[in-house]
């Protein structure tokens, strides 16, 4: 209720409060005035019964106190000429007796007894009046009724003050739970009217503290959801304003943590994703591509520029990149490998093909042309079958390892190597040594693990210099068995040291093809070390040597 509406209702109550007041007065001086007017009618009735004795009258005039005129026509007194103008102008009658007059400034009641013939009698007797009747009493009701309406009065804008207070603090409570604010504490009785609306306020307080608790959760869930994602993910405005992006997104665009919102620009630098965003902001219409990436190193990745929410208030646009970059680094692998196998099959299978064909068609060639011939074709088999078991072995550590690994103790492992080796190490004049304890040993299948040490030390004896040393190392760790392999060789230049382990990658071609290598070895050896979940590593000085370090699980 306003404040206008509130002081037009105070003043109708007050209005209201006046009149039933004024109303009362009225009616308790009619019931008086009805009291005095019996009174005096059966006062009039006994003076009849009293008139003709003058001790009895006198007894009847000092009890009553009421005026007799027998004669009003005569002149005489103020009760007399009054009495004469009643009766003269009628203004007490048979149907009428009553009549409410003043004399010498006092209010009297006058009443006509009229007998059968002559003029009647006018009886005057003082008005009462409430006030006049019991005047204290009267003046204490009225002050006390006039204090109890200024005390309501009072009371009553009070409590409204105090209840639209309470009303203010309810509705700035609603306010700030609206907004996620802390609503103020407000104490009130069960018997005030608020009491409900403060009770739904605080349950609508529990309520919105639960949801957002729910949503805060749910939101932290979703950004981690996000955040954990494979993909890249970018959420931006129709202003292209970056709202959200998750870690993956940052790793493939290589941007920073920056504050959110900001333009999409700030991270997206090829330009050809950038056009696919700018044509689905300002044509709503969804991309779908393969983009690389314009950083280093290259990337590929499958982009999906979505619009999202169109039919609401606010529609968004989605970026998702999926990183193609290992897909099709492996295709390039296959494709090279292809290329390689055949290049590598090519080169015995022509030898073989050449020899053989000379040896046909010349029936009598010299013996000993002959004899070599037949030598190169036995070289070139023995090469071609290498190179098949080879690719055969690297195929098998693509499959799940059936083999139950057991406890394999190295240093025999590598004296027997060692032991197969010794026509080779001899001829290069080679210095080897073992340094190890006896019981170190690790779990693996033993065919797999003789197979990594003997392409390691037959890397370590090819690639040696003549009179070069070989040092074969192995130690038990925490969790692993540590197993390096030091030469004194060629050594491997910086950029080799990555590639080492490609598929058919050789430092020194001409070398490994005069050895018999087919460029798969530390291929297989890569392989079977991660299969068994150890660790391979290579650290090398160009024309000093190389140290190849293994780690591998402990029996």
């Amino acid at each position: 209720m306003s404040r206008h509406k509130y002081l037009i209702r105070v003043s109708l109550v007050t209005l209201f409060a006046i009149l039933f007041y004024l109303l009362s007065i009225f009616v308790m001086n009619s019931v008086v005035q009805k009291q005095q007017e019996h009174y005096l009618q059966r006062e009039a009735e006994d003076y009849q019964l009293v008139a003709d004795n003058k001790s009895a009258l006198e007894n009847w005039q000092d009890k009553s106190g009421i005026i007799v005129i027998t004669s009003p026509m005569r002149q005489g007194s103020s009760f007399q000429t009054m009495a004469r103008d009643l009766v003269s102008h009628s203004l007490i009658s048979r149907e009428k007796p009553f009549s409410k007059q003043t004399v010498d400034n006092k209010d009297y009641l006058s009443y006509g007894l009229y007998a059968t013939v002559g003029n009647p009698i006018v009886f005057f007797m003082p008005k009462d009046s409430p006030w006049n009747f019991i005047p204290a009493a009267f003046w204490i009701s009225t002050v006390i009724y006039f204090a109890a309406l200024l005390f309501g009065l009072f009371y009553s804008t009070r409590r409204r003050k105090k209840m639209l207070t309470n009303l203010g603090t309810l509705v700035n409570n609603v306010h700030r739970i609206r907004h996620q604010g802390n609503p103020e504490p407000l104490i009130l009785t069960m018997d005030n009217v608020l009491y409900p609306l403060s009770a739904e306020v605080n349950k609508l307080d529990d309520d919105v503290n639960h949801l957002n608790e729910k949503i805060a959760i749910r939101s932290e869930s979703f950004k981690r959801l996000i955040d954990h994602l494979p993909m890249g993910v970018m959420l931006m405005d129709m202003d292209g304003n970056v709202q959200m992006l998750n870690e993956s997104m940052r790793h493939l665009l290589q941007v920073e943590d920056a504050a959110l919102p900001h333009p999409f620009i700030d991270d997206v630098k090829t330009y050809k994703l950038s056009q696919m965003i700018e044509h689905t902001i300002r044509y709503q219409h969804n991309h779908h591509g393969e983009v690389q990436l314009v950083q280093q190193p290259v990337r590929y990745v499958d982009a999906n520029v979505i619009q999202v929410g169109q039919d609401g208030p606010r529609p968004q646009i989605l970026v998702l990149l999926y990183d193609l970059t290992n897909i099709r680094r492996i295709e390039q692998m296959q494709l090279d490998f292809v290329g390689n196998v055949s290049h590598e099959l090519k080169t015995p299978v022509t030898a073989i093909k050449g020899f053989a064909e000379t040896m046909i068609q010349k029936t009598d060639m010299d013996p000993k042309d002959r004899a070599e011939f037949i030598k190169i074709i036995y070289k070139e088999s023995t090469r071609l079958n290498q190179l098949i078991q080879d690719i055969l072995e690297l195929s098998k550590l693509d499959e799940t390892r059936k083999d139950e690994p057991v406890n394999v103790t190295v240093k025999p492992v590598v004296a027997d190597i060692l032991q197969e080796l010794k026509p080779d190490i001899a001829a290069r004049h080679l210095e080897v040594s073992v340094n190890g304890k006896e019981d170190v040993a690790l779990k693996i299948d033993p065919v797999q693990f003789r197979q990594i040490m003997k392409n390691l030390i037959t890397n370590a004896i090819f690639y040696n210099r003549d009179a070069g040393k070989i040092a074969v190392n192995f130690a038990n760790g925490k969790n692993n068995v540590h197993i390096s392999v030091v030469d004194t060789g060629i050594g491997l230049k910086e950029e080799e040291q990555s590639r080492i382990f490609e598929r058919f990658y050789r430092v020194d071609k001409a070398r490994s093809y005069n050895n018999g290598g087919t460029g798969l070895g530390l291929s297989i050896v890569s392989g079977i070390v991660n299969n068994y979940g150890g660790k391979l590593s290579v650290t090398s000085q160009y024309g000093v040597g190389s140290t190849f370090n293994l780690k591998l699980p402990k029996a």
